[in-house]
């Protein structure tokens, strides 16, 4: 489908954007809580006439592209480094019964209720980023939702922030085996580390 042939109304446009940051924050909160993605609230449903506008492979305007790939728009290197800086030293803190049980699951929870924090600021960045995009450039907007939706689920999702929260949950969990913490906190960065 080519640009152009769905524009939408400016209050339109901007709230799907923003049903797509609020979904998404829920989807991240019930995420911190429950440890999984599944059951979390649905992504918004977008209308055919929206859903429907797809860029082909490729054909994304660099622009968009630009919007989705700066150190603004997603968990970049430097919350990495913070994620597995801080559980190293937590864990080292830990194996030297230097930290109880109870101040470490606090520690874990305090570091999901950043990540947290660090998505839904980096996802209202780029939201912002796209809503002025999309009023430069109107034929762009339908596209600019669905690839905002795709990639807040993505985000989401097993391989990201869903891994981190896994990785964060399965260290409370597996903190007494010391043999296997060392792979799970290095896995934290992994995340981090591979994005968009």
């Amino acid at each position: 489908m080519t640009t152009g042939e769905t524009v939408l109304q400016p209050e339109e446009f901007e709230h799907y954007l923003d049903e797509i940051f609020a979904t998404g924050k829920r989807r991240m909160a019930y995420l911190g809580k429950h440890g999984t993605i599944s059951g979390a609230p649905q992504v918004v449903a977008l209308p055919p006439h929206i859903k429907a506008a797809q860029f082909a492979s490729g054909d994304v305007p660099q622009p968009i592209q630009d919007c989705f790939n700066s150190n603004d728009a997603y968990p970049n290197e430097q919350q990495a480094s913070t994620n597995d800086t801080n559980v190293h030293q937590a864990l080292d803190r830990y194996d030297a019964h230097e930290m109880a049980d109870d101040d470490f699951d606090a520690f874990i929870d305090s570091q999901e209720d950043q990540n947290e924090a660090a998505f839904n600021a980096s996802q209202d960045r780029t939201s912002q980023a796209l809503k002025n995009l999309g009023h430069e450039h109107p034929e762009w907007q339908a596209q600019i939702i669905n690839l905002f939706r795709e990639s807040s689920d993505f985000l989401l999702g097993s391989l990201v922030w869903g891994g981190v929260s896994s990785a964060m949950g399965s260290l409370k969990t597996i903190k007494k085996v010391a043999a296997v913490i060392p792979e799970a906190s290095g896995n934290i960065a992994a995340y981090f580390k591979n994005q968009l």
